[in-house]
């Protein structure tokens, strides 16, 4: 199957946030500079192909990656907290709730 240049480029911009996905201080300077692309660029092509912002995309990979983790109930919330990026354990609670619309461990509960 053939990919679209679109389609490559965001499997890139996964691929790359997902290998950084535990630093906490992986910035969207250092993902423009290994995709090679001027921030204005990589700002605007984020945003036409996929309607978020970088940091919002990048917070979204972070928390559904959080998702899959909690459902393997091998992880308390704080480890999966520091395994995907962050270091706030109030502020993780509050974007989890505000993308899934439950805390992280009513996350856990209902999903069974």
């Amino acid at each position: 199957s053939s990919l679209s240049r679109d389609e490559e480029f965001l499997i890139s911009v996964n691929r790359i946030i997902l290998q950084n996905i535990e630093n906490s201080d992986f910035s969207i300077a250092r993902l423009h500079e290994e995709l090679c692309m001027s921030r204005t660029v990589f700002y605007n092509k984020i945003k036409s192909l996929t309607n978020c912002s970088p940091i919002d995309l990048i917070r979204e990979i972070r928390l559904r990656k959080a998702a899959e983790l909690i459902l393997t109930r091998k992880y308390k919330v704080f480890e999966v907290m520091f395994q995907v990026g962050f270091n706030d354990e109030k502020h993780f609670r509050q974007l989890f709730k505000n993308q899934y619309g439950v805390t992280p461990t009513e996350y856990r509960n209902t999903k069974k």
